[in-house]
């Protein structure tokens, strides 16, 4: 059967939580679709990967070396900032005004406001999540089950449970 197609028979689902620490969502993987995924959703996936990459520049800038580097990037920083400051100003004077109708503030009209429309009610409930119909593989959508684990087969990681 193709990628994509649903099976119309149940397939053997496996049961997955979402490792990234701030959604730990339970999910179900048929086999076709089983790459050992450890996040729910690219959205999980992307921020976990985020958290891994500043971990690891916070670890990186601990080191003799990265403090350095950081020590210098910062006075690079602190050299634009001083650089720049002599340009700036910070009260700018204007012409002033002898009247309120010499400035063009006594113009008043009524400005038209762009209507917008209501957002459209989008569903409550996409197709892959029907509870009532059993369980689903959370990428394709095919219903499944969760076969009966025999307890002294180690599971993936090759601890016994």
């Amino acid at each position: 059967m193709p990628l994509g197609t649903i099976s119309a028979w149940p397939v053997p689902l496996c049961q997955r939580a979402c490792q990234f620490a701030g959604c730990q969502r339970l999910f179900y993987v048929c086999p076709r679709c089983d790459r050992r995924q450890r996040y729910c959703s690219a959205t999980c996936r992307v921020a976990a990967r985020r958290r891994q990459q500043r971990a690891a520049a916070a670890r990186y800038q601990r080191t003799p070396n990265g403090s350095r580097r950081h020590a210098d990037r910062q006075r690079a920083y602190r050299e634009r900032q001083r650089a720049s400051a002599q340009n700036k100003v910070t009260h700018p004077s204007f012409p002033v005004a002898d009247s309120a109708s010499s400035s063009g503030c006594d113009d008043i009209r009524s400005v038209p406001q762009p209507s917008i429309p209501p957002p459209a009610s989008a569903p409550t409930r996409s197709p892959r999540q029907v509870p009532e119909r059993g369980l689903r593989c959370h990428f394709c959508g095919c219903r499944g089950y969760l076969p009966k684990r025999d307890p002294h087969e180690p599971d993936y990681s090759g601890r016994n449970p």
